[in-house]
């Protein structure tokens, strides 16, 4: 996903504002491709966008 420079500077100022959200992660998740999130146990993130209907990240205490 490539973004020019103004619509850059727009998800900046709205993840800076906390997007629609936030959780903390309660486990690592690494990254096995360069188009994957990766966080760590107990890093915060912002949610920007809600995704329907999509389980990408599947908790593995379920």
């Amino acid at each position: 996903m490539a973004l020019d420079a103004a619509e850059l500077s727009r998800w900046t100022r709205f993840c800076c504002q906390r997007g629609i959200g936030k959780f903390t992660a309660t486990h690592d998740c690494v990254a096995e491709g360069n188009k994957e999130l990766m966080f760590m146990k107990d890093d915060v993130t912002a949610v920007l966008m809600q995704i329907p209907n999509i389980d990408i990240y599947p908790s593995p205490y379920s």
